[in-house]
């Protein structure tokens, strides 16, 4: 009885998809955005990444009730966020309610 021959086979070539989608949060990168917490803290700056469960953002400006606090680099917790926009182009006051416009 021959013994049975071993054939190693190559590992296939993984093809990279080539319409392959952007991460949305890949898009913000380098933009003004407004991070808000449930307690209510604010959060400006331009968004640099969303990575293991922290949005980062550059050049920042934290706003809180009773203090506001400028830094080069912070880190907003995903879990503790409220919402995410893009900075406001125009703010607007709106009329009082009973107030004629």
């Amino acid at each position: 009885m021959k013994p049975k021959k071993i054939v190693l086979k190559k590992p296939a070539e993984k093809k990279k998809p080539e319409n392959q989608q952007k991460n949305y949060f890949e898009t913000l990168k380098g933009q003004k955005v407004v991070v808000q917490t449930r307690a209510g803290t604010r959060y400006e700056g331009l968004f640099e990444a969303y990575k293991d469960g922290f949005f980062w953002l550059k050049e920042a400006v934290i706003i809180g009730n009773k203090f506001k606090v400028e830094t080069d680099l912070v880190a907003v917790d995903r879990g503790q966020t409220a919402h995410l926009h893009l900075f406001p182009k125009s703010i607007e006051e709106l009329p009082e309610e009973g107030e004629a416009s």
